[in-house]
Order: structure tokens, then C-alpha cells, then sequence
């Protein structure tokens, strides 16, 4: 920040200087001067005493930091009673403190200036607050600073000759430190600001972390390793140089029953096919000259640090933070992209071939899906998009984007209808896709009928206190044995969390166990074994993995909404449960999730039973298929423009439904 700074006042003061703000003497004496009312601002200013807030809680604001780096202007008068000169001195020096306050907004620092503040023509203080609270600040001597001692101690003139008034002014800072960050097995270096909160500056320099909670400290997902302890980076302070490691972002191998059982376009080099999920990205590597499989990796969407949710993030891009979206996500794409080509000696990728949600798209291409946020919600974009990569920022020949329906039915479950062949079904058929949003299409008779509902993330592990995306070490399947609890992770690996499939199987468990009642409510004298987990209001897996009762709230709400858009999709299409032969069960953790306990909780209808396939992620293997055969593609823009879209927004059979399906 310092750096930034000196920048900014490069030929725009006359001399600095740097203090310990230790050194710097408060002094309250000083403040009776400000009582006499020579310059007229007492109890007229909000930067003036004695609207300034507790003396004491005040000068605690700056000494939190270390140092202060103290800047003056000298300011050549006519004569020694220059009122007009002074004063276009002082504005000088305030347009400048301004400049300075905007220009390193996103900083921790404070400020004192020189003189009271005069950002507008009359204060409107005591009548209203303070207009413009984010630039304006008190000067050095309404918080007891004497200047001329100030002076004195920085080296600084405070006297500059006959005609001439200097004015003082000082940004107080903790300086930078270097973090070593370890992610994914690679060490980067980076400098942040001393004293700032370290989940704020992981994000701000590139790095995902969750934080549901909003960084309050509740949630617990942004455990990282600080010199070796494990902390909340929400609630740890850079304070010197550290090594961090982290625990996300790492891409992991993605299991994978793919077979490719159609006929590839031949054709040289290595592709990527991407289903970018929300919450989670799933990548797979190619050989475009026979479809082999190289790879597979999965990680959290780092775009999660704008929001769990697809509206959270069409509400950041409205509010001017589209490229930083935009950036994040094909930060990761390339990432993704690297990894492979040095895990498998690659050195280029020919074609990336992406399935998304239709905000994601939006994103992705570098288009505003803000208009998705408001009514009508109306796309700038449905087609499929094809073009250089460079020119979205991607590392490969050419980059596909696959079409979408309409504003919240998307590629992604175009891809899955590609990969369940759902147009070759002579029955009627039902194809539900979870994931942070639930997209819903169904084959009938009278043509395809599609929804989506505002699911929540909670199939994906997000808004769950101990919740987590289909990653290494992710809690995805769990059974009851002999009474006893057992579960398996993703890849094997030590628990680090629940994912979808795993919270469905907990529930079902639950529900069995009587721990659970039809409301959803916690049974804490359950005569079930598995009471004994519950403690202190929460029902534990292992030591530290647990469910609450908000999380069970959560998933009610998810699984509600599904299961209402099912009925009111069935409905729209004139057909009933029962005549659905074929039940296609997608989603990225769809690769685990048990259909049984799909049905026991009530996520799917009871006439299910015996008629579902899970087909696991269908969104990615549409995505490979059409990165491996160009008609495909096409096949693709087909059903994209066939699916009728059945609005369940302000559809009150869709209200009366979802309260219904709430219990379990």
C-alpha cells in the first residue's frame, strides 16, 4: 500500500516522513484549544470536536496501526494575512486527502488531515449525518496531534519562511508483508498489507476460500494452515510474514464410468470438456483423435467468494464486478488447463468445450447477465458460441460455449439431455438435474417441457455449516450397519466435509432413526442408537463433521423445491407420475447419490421406485460428447430451441405444492 501511496504523491507535496505511531503523542490538552473557536468549525463540523466520537475510542482508531506516514504542503501566501491563499491551500491539501481516501479504498488505513473538513458548502451536522462519511476525516489537531512536534520528529520543516503556511497530513498503515501461499502443491509469493484481515486478502489476490457466513466466523470454512496451526482466516490478521496452506482449490481426480460409444470426429491435439457448475467445476482431458480419456479433475468454483448462489453473482456483475467474475473464472479454466498439460506433458489444448448455466455463460463470454436479474429476465445471449480463445482469455485453440434454453434453464442441462439421449425415449421420460439450481425437463407426449427451481445451494454442500462441494474428501455416500454409522469420502480421503449425496443419505438415516421428525425437527430423546451423536444441539459424524438444525431447514427447502417443480412439470405436460417410465437422475454428485434415500426423503416421488438411473455428471459427459463429435453440437442448438420453458415463479400451484412437500 505504502508504494501505491508514494506513487499518488509523487509531485504533489513538498516533504515526508515516517514515524512509529507509538512515538506520536494524543494529546487531550490540546483539544481546548479547538473550544476557543478561532476558526469558527466548533460544534459545526462532523470532523470537529465535539461531534468527534469518544476521545479515547478515537485515537484507539489509529493506534492500531504500526507506522505514519506523514506528508506536508507548503502553501506561498502574498502577504502574512492571505485568508484567500490559506484557504485555497487547505482545499488543495483536502482535494488531495480525498484522492487519497478513494484511491486506496480497498486498504486498511486511516487518515488525518489538516484543518476541518469543507467537502461540502455547509456541514450538515448536527441536523443529519455526515454526507460523505467514506472521504472525510478530522485533522491532526482535533485528535490532540501537535503538528509542530509531528514536524520535529519526521525531520520535517514546520516553519518554511515569511509568506508561507505548511500543512500537515498523515495516513496511518501497518506495513506490507509477504505471504507464502500453498495451494494446490504450488508455492506463490504474494505481498499484502499488514494488519489486514487474511481471508480478505487471500481473495483479493486471487485465492478461493468459502465463507458462508459472510466471514462472522460461524461457518468454519475458511480453515487454513497459518505457520503449521490450523485458523479461520476470517478471523486472523496479517501481522507478519507467514506461510499459508490451503485447503481448497486443489484440483482433484474425478472418478469417472465414462465409455465413449459413439463415433468421434478424428481430429489431432487434446480437448477439454467442462461442465462449470455453480458450486463445482468438473473438467475431463481428451484425446480429440480417438476419444480416449487422459484426465479428470474437479474443484470448488472459486466465483463462490461473490456468492453461493447464481443471483448472488448476477447482483455482483449489476453492481460493476463483472470483470472480476469474469477474471476468477477463467483464471480457473486456465489453471485447470495447465494442470493437465504438466501432469501429461501437453503443450497445447486445440478445444475447450463448456457447459454452464446460462448467468455462468454469460460470465464466461464477458456479457452482463444483470438483465437475468430483473423481470422479464432476458438473456443477451441463448446461441452456441464459438471463438479463439484468446479472445475470452482461455488457453486453447478455440473455446465452445454451449446454447442454453432460457434464463435459468442453461447449457448444463442441455448437455445432460445430449447425454441421456433423452430424444431417442419413446416413453415419456423425466430428467432432474441437481445442482445449485434444480433444472428439471421432462419428454411427453406433447414435446419437452422444462423448469428450474431456486433450489438453493444445499445439493451442493453450500449454506451446510459443514457442508462442502463433490471434492477429495468429501462425505458422499453413508449407510446404517448393525447401528452403526459408516461412510465413505470422495477419493478416500480423510473427511473433510458433506457433499450433496452424502446429506441425502444422512437425512434418509435420520428420518429412519425416528432423529428426525416429519417436520424436520431434531428428536434428542430418539431411542435410536445413533441419539448417543447427538451433542450440544447437533448431530455429529465424526469428531468434527455435524449437522444442525439449520442445515436440516436448508435441505428441506431444496428438496421442496424440487419435488413441488416435478409435480408442476408433469402437470404442464398432461401426464401423471405414474406414466413416467424412465426417471434420469443427474447432477455432479449424482455419481454417488442413492436413489433409495433419493425417494425416502421425499426429493422424488414415490412412483420413482424402480425407475430411475443415475447418470452422475450429465452436464459433463454432454459436454464431452460434444467436444468429440461437431454434431453433437448441433444436436445440442436442436434441443436448446424445442424445450418449452414452464415459468414456476409466480405460479401458485408451484406455491401450494412446495409447502406441501416441506415434511418429510
Amino acid at each position: 500500500m505504502i508504494n501505491i501511496l508514494k506513487e499518488m504523491l509523487k509531485g504533489k507535496v513538498d516533504a515526508v516522513g515516517e514515524i512509529p505511531v507509538k512515538k506520536i503523542v494524543f494529546n487531550e490538552e490540546l483539544l481546548k484549544g479547538c473550544e476557543t473557536n478561532r476558526c469558527g468549525r466548533y460544534n459545526r463540523n462532523w470532523m470537529c470536536p465535539p461531534a468527534l466520537a469518544d476521545q479515547r475510542a478515537l485515537v484507539d482508531k489509529y493506534k492500531k496501526y504500526e507506522r505514519a506516514f506523514v506528508f506536508s504542503k507548503i502553501v506561498f501566501l502574498d502577504d502574512p494575512f492571505d485568508a484567500e491563499g490559506m484557504e485555497r491551500g487547505r482545499k488543495e491539501m483536502e482535494a488531495l486527502i480525498v484522492e487519497i481516501r478513494r484511491g486506496l479504498k480497498d486498504c486498511d488505513f486511516a487518515i488525518l488531515g489538516a484543518g476541518s473538513c469543507s467537502i461540502c458548502r455547509e456541514c450538515s451536522y448536527p441536523s443529519s449525518p455526515c454526507r460523505h462519511p467514506e472521504i472525510a476525516c478530522p485533522s491532526l489537531e482535533a485528535v490532540g496531534v501537535d503538528v509542530a512536534e509531528l514536524a520535529t520528529e519526521t525531520g520535517m520543516k514546520y516553519y518554511n519562511g515569511p509568506n508561507t503556511v505548511t500543512y500537515f497530513a498523515a495516513v496511518f498503515y501497518n506495513p506490507d508483508y509477504k505471504l507464502k501461499v500453498i495451494s494446490g502443491g504450488k508455492a506463490t509469493e504474494v505481498t499484502v498489507a499488514g494488519g489486514a484481515n487474511l481471508l480478505a486478502a487471500l481473495r483479493n489476490k486471487g485465492f478461493y476460500l468459502a465463507a458462508d457466513c459472510g466471514g462472522a466466523g460461524v461457518c468454519k470454512k475458511c480453515k487454513v494452515k497459518a505457520e503449521g496451526k490450523t485458523a479461520l482466516a476470517c478471523q486472523t490478521r496479517v501481522t507478519g510474514e507467514m506461510t499459508v496452506e490451503l485447503s481448497t482449490g486443489e484440483y482433484h481426480a474425478t472418478p469417472d464410468d465414462w465409455e465413449t460409444r459413439f463415433p468421434v470426429e478424428k481430429k489431432s491435439g487434446y480437448g477439454v470438456a467442462i461442465d462449470f457448475g455453480t458450486t463445482t467445476i468438473a473438467a475431463y482431458l481428451h484425446k480429440l483423435e480417438d476419444g480416449a480419456t487422459v484426465a479428470g479433475a474437479s474443484a470448488l468454483n472459486a466465483q463462490a467468494m461473490f456468492g453461493s448462489d447464481v443471483v448472488s453473482r448476477i447482483k455482483k456483475c449489476a453492481e460493476g464486478h463483472l470483470p472480476a467474475l469474469h477474471e476468477t473464472a477463467i483464471k480457473q479454466i486456465n489453471e485447470i488447463i495447465d494442470w493437465f498439460k504438466a501432469d501429461h506433458g501437453i503443450a497445447n489444448v486445440a478445444e475447450v468445450v463448456i457447459a454452464a448455466n446460462t448467468a455462468m455463460l454469460h460470465i464466461l463470454a464477458n456479457v452482463n447477465p444483470s438483465p437475468l436479474g430483473v423481470a422479464p429476465f432476458t438473456p443477451v445471449f441463448l446461441e452456441r458460441r464459438e471463438t479463439p480463445g484468446e479472445e475470452v482469455g482461455i488457453n486453447a485453440g478455440t473455446v465452445i460455449l454451449l446454447p442454453a434454453i432460457g434464463p435459468y434453464l442453461g447449457g448444463d442441462i442441455v448437455a445432460g439431455m445430449l447425454a441421456c439421449n433423452l430424444a431417442a425415449e419413446r416413453e415419456t421420460a423425466l430428467l432432474v438435474d441437481l445442482g445449485t439450481n434444480g433444472e428439471i425437463v421432462i419428454k411427453s407426449p406433447r414435446g419437452y417441457y422444462g423448469a428450474s427451481v431456486a433450489a438453493g445451494p444445499a445439493f451442493e454442500g453450500a449454506r451446510i455449516e459443514c457442508g462442502t462441494g463433490g471434492i477429495a474428501g468429501a462425505i458422499a455416500k453413508a449407510n446404517l450397519k448393525k447401528g452403526k454409522l459408516i461412510t465413505e469420502t470422495v477419493g478416500n480421503k480423510s473427511a473433510i466435509g458433506i457433499c450433496g449425496s452424502g446429506l441425502v443419505d444422512l437425512i434418509a438415516i435420520l428420518i429412519k432413526e425416528g432423529l428426525i421428525d416429519e417436520a424436520g425437527t431434531f428428536c434428542f430423546d430418539a431411542k435410536s442408537p445413533l441419539a448417543a451423536n447427538f451433542r450440544n444441539g447437533r448431530f455429529y459424524i465424526t469428531s468434527d463433521i455435524y449437522l444442525t438444525q439449520k442445515d436440516i431447514r436448508e435441505f428441506q427447502l431444496a428438496k421442496s423445491a424440487v419435488a413441488a417443480g416435478i409435480r408442476v412439470l408433469t402437470e404442464a405436460a398432461g401426464v401423471n407420475l405414474k406414466d413416467i417410465e424412465r426417471i434420469y437422475l443427474a447432477g455432479g454428485f449424482g455419481f454417488y447419490l442413492n436413489p433409495k434415500s433419493a425417494v425416502a426423503i421425499g426429493l422424488l416421488p414415490e412412483e420413482s421406485v424402480g425407475k430411475i438411473t443415475a447418470l452422475g455428471n450429465a452436464s459433463g459427459r454432454g459436454a464431452r460428447m460434444a467436444l468429440l463429435n461437431g454434431a453433437y453440437r448441433e444436436r445440442c442448438d436442436a434441443i436448446a430451441r424445442e424445450v418449452k420453458i414452464v415459468e414456476l415463479a409466480h405460479n401458485p400451484r408451484f406455491s401450494q405444492l412446495f409447502i406441501e412437500h416441506m415434511s418429510f
